[in-house]
């Protein structure tokens, strides 16, 4: 649905839980409704924290934004600490991105704030 805020448009997604379409674990929403990109409800760093699956034509990438802001956060499932609002529910996020990276073969993990060569390289065209 497209709002109109103060002459800003604003996309407000819907999500489902687990849809036929979507990979399991959690609240999805299919952005172009082809699958090439899921936009993932992940809270608990900011109320409205997201992240985001694209599959690319080199294979997906998980956008874990600041869900798991640096590699090491995401390899050992830490939150980030005191710039997190609520923890409890960002460690719960950071557990389904973590069952999503297992459940998707090939799947390249891109933290927040650390850049990483292969999700860089699986999003370059080929």
């Amino acid at each position: 649905m497209l709002q109109t805020l103060e002459m800003r448009f604003v996309l407000v997604l819907s999500f489902v839980s687990a849809c036929a379409t979507a990979p399991a674990h959690g609240a999805w929403s299919d952005f172009f409704g082809d699958g090439s990109l899921w936009v993932i409800a992940a809270p608990g760093h900011t109320p409205g924290s997201l992240a985001f699956l694209a599959n690319t034509s080199r294979g997906p990438v998980l956008f874990a934004g600041d869900t798991g802001h640096t590699r090491w956060g995401w390899e050992h499932q830490v939150e980030p600490c005191t710039f997190t609002g609520d923890h409890a529910q960002n460690r719960a996020s950071l557990a389904q991105l973590a069952s999503i990276a297992k459940a998707v073969p090939g799947l390249v993990v891109q933290t927040g704030h650390e850049f990483d060569p292969a999700a860089a390289a699986a999003l370059s065209s080929p």
